[in-house]
Parts: structure tokens; sequence; C-alpha cells
């Protein structure tokens, strides 16, 4: 079941414009507009779904190859590539041989030439790219120094082993719940449960805890959590070096979820970079009335239709009163209305949620939209909407 937005009844109208509230008609001064980003970023934390073993724990991950999980890879990428990424890159050592032989397979295979095995970056980047028409896709992995064995072996010799005992056992206990989920999700679900906020936390919290263990002018927890955080930090590096004299790309990082935390804070913090949400995207995953709303805002804070249109019920009917009196009836009016909206330039709009609630099918917001111009006759121009969105589960 998902939610979208309903068509109206006598007593429910689907948007409505409450109050609008001209703040700043005429000011004097220009409002600062953000320079051009380099890229979008979107990073999709994944399991690893041909089973490498590689990792301090693992699931244990179906066999993608599977026809059912074949049809569920290609909605994952149907998801994916309506964020029209222009790069793709993956969890390959940048400069390694097998970087190398990573892009001789790619070209390989946009000539048909290569089978796709189990690898996510097999599966889901290179199809993508395929799709999109990427002459290349572009590995950005980095190794580093991550001594999770001497930190064991520290805290074996000097009595702190009920500590590991402790969080190992939380670990398998997760791994468990991730291999039961594997068995109930689909591959979409899966994904966009690993990359929620909270979870990609609660995976990161394991390296931070290990920070307790040590003593006195000893760190060998702390050193694990350095050491991950370089190969991180290199990782992110690497993102400024693909995108060096570039403007405009939209690149999907492909990497496994325990890089997605720290990646995600650094795209976030880089003024170059702006961090897209996965799961806004990951269609499957949208199960609950306010993520499809934000999914909603988001489409409209960045002018993408086919975004909006997803979260659109386009056989229902609506009722979208303007500020200045005028009506529009029908969904394909509202969607058309923005389209046509999105194409003017020089305009933005930040849209946040004040309230929200919900009661059975159905659930209600009041959001607060801040529309700004740089220059309307002149001058700089601003307002500021609230608006009450209705949702129903159909």
């Amino acid at each position: 079941m998902r939610y979208f937005f309903p068509g109206i009844s006598s007593r429910t109208l689907v948007l409505k414009c409450l109050t609008v509230l001209i703040l700043f008609a005429s000011v004097t001064t220009l409002i600062a507009q953000k320079d051009s980003v380099r890229a979008e970023v979107m990073i999709l934390g994944s399991y690893h779904m041909h089973n490498p073993g590689a990792d301090v724990f693992n699931v244990k991950a179906e066999d993608v190859l599977k026809e059912e999980k074949q049809g569920e890879i290609k909605q994952v990428i149907s998801d994916l590539k309506s964020f029209n990424p222009t790069m793709v890159a993956l969890e390959i050592k940048r400069g390694s041989s097998r970087d190398s032989l990573i892009h001789k397979e790619y070209q390989d295979y946009l000539k048909g030439h290569f089978t796709l095995d189990r690898w996510e970056g097999y599966q889901i980047g290179f199809r993508i790219a395929g799709d999109l028409g990427h002459e290349t896709i572009y590995n950005i992995d980095e190794q580093g120094d991550f001594p999770f064995q001497k930190m064991l072996q520290y805290a074996e010799s000097h009595g702190q082993s009920e500590w590991v005992d402790k969080q190992m056992k939380r670990m398998e206990k997760r791994m468990q719940e991730e291999n039961a989920s594997m068995q109930s999700k689909t591959i979409g679900e899966q994904l966009f449960q690993i990359n929620l906020p909270e979870n990609l936390e609660e995976n990161h919290s394991i390296y931070v805890a290990g920070c307790q263990i040590g003593a006195d002018e000893d760190f060998p927890g702390t050193d694990v959590l350095t050491g991950w955080y370089q190969r991180n930090a290199r990782i992110f590096t690497n993102l400024y070096r693909i995108t060096e004299n570039r403007t405009g790309e939209r690149i999907l990082v492909i990497f496994g979820a325990g890089h997605a935390h720290i990646l995600r804070d650094l795209v976030r913090s880089a003024p170059e970079f702006k961090l897209v949400e996965v799961n806004e995207f990951l269609t499957e995953g949208v199960s609950d009335a306010k993520t499809l709303l934000q999914k909603h805002l988001k489409s409209v804070e960045d002018k993408d239709s086919l975004t909006l249109k997803s979260t659109i019920n386009m056989g229902g009917r609506y009722l979208l009163i303007l500020p200045d009196g005028s009506t529009m009836n029908t969904a394909a009016d509202f969607y058309n209305m923005h389209v046509g909206w999105f194409k003017e330039p020089g305009w933005t709009m930040e849209m946040n949620i004040l309230e929200f609630s919900q009661a059975g099918e159905t659930a209600q917001s009041t959001v607060e939209a801040i529309y700004r111009e740089a220059d309307r006759d002149g001058k700089p121009y601003f307002h500021k909407m609230w608006i009450t969105y209705v949702l129903e589960r159909i």
C-alpha cells in the first residue's frame, strides 16, 4: 500500500493555500544566492549482493540473479534512474589493477560482451550508467589502516573482553535480524530500510563505541575509528577529484552501507556538493504518509516533475486555491501547472513541515513554503505561505 494525494470529497480539500503573507514585496538589498554546486550527490548504502565476506560482520544475501530478484533489481534501477545521474561512482580502489579491469568490463558491457555478476556495482551501477548512456564509470574507493584485530587482542589482554563480547552479541543480533529481513522484503524495501538515517546511525555507532577500548596512553579503539574516518575521507576526496572543473553533475555513489553515514556527513558539509536523499527515490520503501509528503515537497524544491508525478494520483480530482483566488480542479491541471512553473528560471522554494498528524487512512500536514526570486522588476522578491495538505491511503 502506498499513500498518494487523493481526489477531493465534499468535505476535504486536497491542497489549499490557507494564508499568504507578503513579508517583503519590495526590498532594497539583494538576496544571497548559493553558488552553483559541482554536483548533487546521492549515496546508496547497500549490502554486498555477491556475499564477499570481506567485512567484520556480513549479511547473507539471496542470489540476486534469480528471476524474482532480477525483477526487484529492475524496480530499484527504475527508481534511481529518476534521479538522472550523470556519473556513477563505485566501491573500487581508484588507480588499482581492479580499477582498470572494471573500466574494461564496463566497455565490454556497453558492447554486449559482458555478463553481469552479483556485485551491486554490476547489478545497479553498470545497468544505470549503461541505460543512461554514460561513456564511463568512476571508481573512488581507497583502502586504509583498520586495526580491528589489534583492538580485540588489546581488549583480551587488558581485561576489557566483556565489552567486546557485548558488542559482538549486539552485532550478531543485528545481522540475524537483517538476514531474516532479506527473506521478507524486496531488494528495494531492504535498501530503503538500510538507508533510513536512524539505521545508518546505528550502523555507525559500533565504530564509535570501540573508543571505550584502551587506557592511559593506549587508544586501540580510537585507532579503529580514526582509520575508518581516514578511509572515508579519502573516498570523499576522490569525489572532489572526479568533479574537478565541473559543475551541475549528479553523482550516484554506490558503497557498502557502513560507509554511508560518514560520506553523507562529508557531502552535507561541503559547499561544493548537495546531498540528495536516496530514500526519496526508492518508491518501494515509501509506505507512510510523511515520507511521501517529504518526497512531494522535495520534488517542488528541486523542480523535479518526474518525482512530483510519482506522488500524485493522476486520475483523481484536486482543488487548488491559489493566492489570487484562482482555482484548479484536476490532478492533470495541478501537475501541468508545476511542469510549466518548473521551467521558469530565477526562483527557489523552501518547504518545511510544521505540523503532521495521521489517523487511520488519512493524514494532514501544515507546511511553510518560502518563495524567492532574485529579480522581479529590478528588485528581489520574497513571500511566505502556509499550505495544508491532506493525504489518503488508496
